[in-house]
């Protein structure tokens, strides 16, 4: 059952083997496909494939092509070449070079971790743990195989954990751990109910059979045995069937069961043509004469095993060749021929004197392979301790490096910022100054006005108009003088400021004119801000010059609403309007002047703004002049 163990671990190494080697057509198509392959890396993995293909049905062609495929892998391909060594270990393993199989398997996963190519290095892991144990380091085998499980688990394959632990469970059967191996087995039957993994649920059924058998539980193992062959049967994998029913046909053996045991075993030579490993050959024909045995037919069961010993004699393997000697002393007992048993018995005790130096000589190489595996793991723990502090080092240049650059990117940053910020600063208060002292210039133009026609009223001999306009004119001069300290008021206070002023003009123009002030009912007087002063130049150019010299009742209108986020203002008057020439040279001189002021003050505001204020003055198609505002909207709150 050893050397059957070994062929299990390896098919879930490469589980790949058991469908290949049927087709040579399609290795026919691989190999054309290599020779006219124009880049070696592509020569390398279609040699690597054909390499796959010949695995556990021709070592020696599965070697040389492998040797193809690594002739032809560049160097810097680092996943192909732990590909190639990955499969190096696996021929080397097989064929009883396990010293070789550890130092190739070393190499691949060397390849792997240089490429980062955590699926390969799972791999790898694996390969190294079968290999580990195939030298009898079962513990050693065993950590190698959880660090398999546990990559896998990272990467969240449930595919690739199945066949890491089903070689966790054959190693608990082989150290006698029924327990954790029945877990083990369940656990993975459970992966492949949920992956659908058809063979691999009938690996998981031979191998809780085998389990159950070794604890003695027939019944429940010829159960578990039955239920892999339909599995097997549906993921056309009829090698593991012949076994599956060499394995029943054993154990029908076992219960006397002849009936049942000659057609199990029946069906086992059915299906014995879909087997391409020498190794489960050797085996199931020894469950087959075994069985023959069990029925009584001795003389079949010695034809059997004759062939196995011959077998095995031709390829010096002292394992079978010692149980085929061993089933041929029985059979002759049975038979009563104890001078064919004699003989038989004593080359049985040669092969196990010679079984047993080999075993002498496995332990020293063993030991030699122990040697050298440490050795190695010292070697590489002191390379990956100098490439650690190398790379300590490295870092910690380039994190100097990057610190200082940091460094000279932040001072050059602040101080592009502290510049950007002085440069505003200084532009803001060079606004501020200019903007104030463009306000203070409406004060005096209004004021001038205004004492012109109090001085009217003086030379009228009109004392007390006179006396109320002065007291109404000082309110307007008091508001003036506080608005200007400001660059926006509430429009309810400028409202109110320009109503007074215009009752004023009433005053001293004889009410020759009406005026209105409309406003939209959705404006919030008290919140919404303008900049002070805005309309009044113009209105004061219409009363002074576009209605002074009209033979009809002038009229001033001056509407304030909102549309698309925008406030509007509008100054309508019927007078002479801009295109009259009748004026005098002082009179456009002083209506340009504040059209002058106006457009100044709006170019420095719109500076501090996003949004701009837009100002429009035109003559009206009959008879007037209409000045028009746009302001974004501008709230205290």
């Amino acid at each position: 059952m050893y050397l059957s163990f070994l062929f299990r671990i390896f098919c879930f190494l490469f589980p790949f083997q058991l469908l290949l080697a049927q087709e040579n057509h399609r290795i026919d198509s691989l190999e054309k496909l290599a020779d006219t392959a124009l880049s070696s890396d592509q020569k390398s993995e279609l040699y690597h494939s054909i390499a796959k293909e010949y695995l556990n049905v021709d070592f020696e062609k599965a070697e040389a092509y492998e040797n193809l495929a690594l002739k032809f892998c560049s160097d810097d391909n680092h996943s192909q070449l732990g590909d190639c060594y990955g499969l190096f270990a696996a021929i080397y393993a097989q064929t009883s070079r396990s010293p070789q199989a550890l130092t190739y398997v070393d190499s691949s996963i060397y390849f792997y971790e240089i490429a980062k190519d955590t699926v390969g290095i799972a791999i790898a892991y694996n390969t190294k743990g079968a290999i580990l144990i195939q030298l009898q380091q079962f513990e050693k085998g065993a950590e190698y195989l959880y660090k398999n499980l546990q990559l896998n688990e990272q990467m969240s394959d449930t595919a690739s954990l199945m066949p890491g632990l089903q070689n966790l469970l054959e190693i608990y059967r082989m150290i006698g751990e029924h327990n954790k191996a029945l877990e083990t087995g369940r656990k993975i039957l459970s992966l492949a109910h949920s992956t659908h993994d058809i063979s691999m649920q009938g690996f998981a059924y031979q191998s809780i059979g085998a389990i159950m058998f070794n604890s003695h539980q027939i019944d429940s193992s010829l159960a578990y045995y039955l239920k892999s062959i339909p599995a097997f049967k549906n993921a056309n994998n009829y090698e593991q069937v012949a076994l599956s029913y060499g394995h029943i046909a054993h154990l029908y053996a076992f219960q006397k069961k002849k009936s049942l045991a000659l057609e199990a075993i029946q069906q086992a030579i059915e299906f014995q043509p879909f087997i391409n490993s020498q190794s489960n050959t050797l085996e199931l024909q020894l469950y087959i004469a075994h069985t023959y045995y069990a029925i009584e037919n001795y003389n079949q069961s010695i034809a059997i095993s004759q062939t196995v010993l011959d077998t095995a004699t031709i390829l010096n393997d002292f394992y079978f060749q010692e149980q085929s000697l061993n089933r041929l002393i029985k059979n002759m007992v049975q038979l009563n021929d104890f001078e064919a048993a004699y003989n038989y018995q004593k080359k049985r005790e040669s092969v196990l004197d010679s079984f047993l130096t080999l075993e002498k000589q496995n332990e020293l190489l063993n030991l030699e392979t122990k040697y050298q595996t440490e050795k190695i793991e010292q070697e590489n723990k002191l390379l990956a301790q100098e490439k650690a502090i190398e790379k300590i080092r490295a870092d910690r240049n380039r994190q100097l490096l990057y610190l200082s650059i940091f460094a000279i990117i932040l001072i050059i940053i602040i101080s592009i910022l502290l510049v950007r910020q002085s440069k505003i600063n200084a532009a803001r208060l060079t606004n501020q100054l200019k903007n104030r002292l463009l306000r203070n210039q409406m004060s005096p133009h209004f004021i001038f006005n205004s004492l012109v026609a109090i001085q009217n009223f003086v030379y009228k001999s009109n004392p007390i108009q006179a006396g109320d306009y002065l007291a109404s004119f000082a309110q307007l001069i008091r508001a003036i003088l506080e608005n200007s300290m400001e660059e926006y008021i509430p429009l309810e206070k400028e409202i109110q400021w320009l109503d007074n002023y215009l009752k004023l003009q009433l005053l001293r123009f004889d009410n020759n004119f009406d005026y209105s002030i409309d406003l939209d009912e959705n404006i919030d007087l008290d919140n919404m801000l303008i900049p002070p002063m805005l309309t009044q130049p113009f209105i004061e150019n219409a009363l002074e010059h576009g209605l002074q010299d009209v033979d009809y009742k002038g009229k001033i209108e001056v509407k304030i609403n909102i549309s698309n986020d925008i406030l509007h203002i509008k100054v309508y008057d019927n007078g002479v309007g801009l295109e009259a020439n009748n004026k005098p040279n002082d009179q456009k001189k002083h209506q340009s002047l504040a059209l002058k002021i106006t457009k100044e003050r709006l170019q420095f505001l719109n500076k501090k703004r996003g949004k701009k204020i837009f100002f429009n003055m035109k003559s009206l198609p009959s008879k007037g002049t209409l000045v028009s505002f746009s302001l974004p909207l501008n709230y205290k709150y």
